[in-house]
């Protein structure tokens, strides 16, 4: 049942990116017009802050493991065509995890697809919000091979 879950949430993933960089037919594509799904959706009380494109991360993946310190991830690769990540405990157990250390002043957000309404909304969030099996994308700078000190976190979501 695990692996089914994952994979329906490897193919729900996919979908859901391959499905947002077709072009919709009647938009305007000028440089001066304006596409509400890139619009950043904050709450009117808070600074506008720039959120980084899902494609700036050094690293993405799977959270497979919490602790004090961060988190460790099963990495992915997403390009055009594929997501590239280890399913099942079989696969799992050859690759290499990457550990994420991140400090209090880590920014943490949520990218949140509906499926219902085909839009991104982005939400502020916190470390907490962090848990077994998030697809996460990490910004910030390797400290080694298999080691991460984040400055910037998104968790990604589907709503449906």
């Amino acid at each position: 049942m695990k692996v089914f879950k994952n994979i329906l949430l490897i193919m729900t993933f996919a979908v859901l990116t391959l499905g947002g960089c077709s072009q919709k037919e009647n938009t305007d594509t000028t440089p001066n017009s304006i596409n509400e799904d890139n619009q950043i959706k904050i709450d009117k009380n808070r600074e506008t802050e720039n959120i980084p494109s899902l494609d700036e991360a050094i690293k993405s993946g799977i959270v497979s493991e919490l602790s004090d310190l961060g988190f460790e991830i099963l990495p992915m690769t997403v390009d055009e065509n594929e997501i590239d990540m280890p399913v099942g405990e079989e696969e799992q157990s050859g690759v290499k995890k990457i550990s994420v250390n991140y400090s209090s002043e880590v920014k943490v957000r949520i990218i949140e697809y509906d499926t219902a309404a085909d839009k991104n909304n982005y939400l502020e969030s916190d470390i907490n919000d962090i848990k077994k099996d998030s697809i996460v994308y990490i910004y910030g700078e390797y400290v080694n091979e298999s080691e991460i000190k984040a400055d910037q976190i998104i968790i990604f979501r589907v709503k449906k």
